[in-house]
């Protein structure tokens, strides 16, 4: 498995500017790079378990800081910016970094954005069962408040819940059935590195399917477990969301 995770720069003629919830603007460009045959294949069947479709890749969001206008609820970005992008199936690393790499401008909201930079970088090597590492997107785990109604509404968990680390391993499992088409025959546990909240964070969708509101944590954690499964985590991103720029994760030092 030749997984790869590769940092993408684009540019602008001026400084670029979004609206709040760029994440999502982020995950349609991504989308549309994913050449048309294969993003039907991918939403159909994604990698499919069960019900739940796993579209196996997580991206960061922009690693540049923007500066936050309340005026008008926007973060104003230098004429430079990347954002970070992996998965295990090579396919989607290809097709998404090759196709976005021969365009010569892309309209990303309402910037004229042009790719200039594609770096891959090298995969993490795991050298035993423990790893700290650090949140490059806000990793995400929930569950709905009554399994057995339509009740919608959800119930997030923080890093110091028991169930966190909980769902994150059954999350990873359940990617690593889908990707392997085997039984994941590994756990893995995940303790938070800090004791306070302030790396809470809370994100709005407009998306359907998705919670309205989702609230995440950044920080720094250490994780436990088989290699094999480490290693998959890095590919795949911790906790939900990873196709909507959740739980990316880079290790510490």
């Amino acid at each position: 498995n030749s997984s790869m995770r590769a940092r993408i720069t684009l540019e602008a003629k001026k400084n670029i500017k979004f609206t709040e919830g760029f994440n999502q603007t982020l995950h349609s460009l991504i989308y549309n790079h994913l050449q048309e045959c294969d993003t039907d294949w991918l939403l159909e069947y994604g990698v499919v378990f069960k019900k739940r479709t796993f579209n196996l890749f997580v991206f960061s969001s922009f690693l540049e800081r923007g500066s936050f206008y309340k005026k008008d609820n926007s973060y104003i970005f230098p004429n430079s910016i990347s954002f970070m992008l992996s998965s295990p199936v090579d396919w989607v690393m290809n097709t998404i970094t090759q196709n976005l790499m021969q365009k010569g401008m892309i309209k990303v909201g309402d910037n004229e954005l042009k790719p200039v930079g594609l770096d891959i970088l090298e995969p993490q090597k795991i050298v035993n069962n423990t790893i700290d590492v650090r949140a490059v997107s806000p990793i995400t785990v929930y569950r709905k408040i009554d399994e057995d109604t339509k009740d919608e509404r959800l119930k997030f968990f923080s890093p110091f819940d028991e169930e966190f680390s909980r769902l994150i391993s059954k999350n990873l499992q359940q990617k690593w059935i889908a990707f392997y088409g085997a039984s994941c025959p590994y756990t893995i546990e995940v303790e938070p590195l800090f004791k306070k909240k302030k790396y809470n964070k809370t994100y709005y969708f407009k998306e359907n399917n998705d919670p309205n509101v989702i609230k995440g944590w950044m920080g720094d954690y250490k994780l436990s477990g088989d290699m094999e499964l480490l290693q998959f985590a890095f590919e795949t991103g911790l906790g939900y969301n990873n196709n909507h720029g959740f739980g990316m994760i880079e290790a510490v030092g």
